[in-house]
């Protein structure tokens, strides 16, 4: 799992803030940026091959500094793994 943390951290680091693993799942913390092309390249790019979305949740929290957070759940059938 480093190994593709580090691919990410090297090949999407203009659009993150933050990369961390939990669980063995990848926590990416983007800045604002036209999702449509980052889910794009997520998508093309032959280091991740993520072409499913398998789940989008929001979950809203009235007393943080961001009071909402939209969670999406990409799969890689072809790689075995998920961001």
């Amino acid at each position: 799992m480093n190994f593709i943390s580090l691919l990410i951290n090297k090949n999407l680091k203009s659009f993150m803030l933050n990369v961390t693993l939990r669980k063995d799942k990848f926590i990416l913390l983007l800045n604002n940026i036209n999702y449509y092309i980052f889910f794009k390249i997520l998508k093309i790019s032959s280091l991740f091959k993520l072409e499913t979305l398998s789940d989008l949740t929001v979950s809203h929290y009235p007393d943080n500094v961001f009071e909402y957070e939209l969670n999406y759940f990409l799969l890689s059938y072809k790689l075995n793994f998920r961001v």
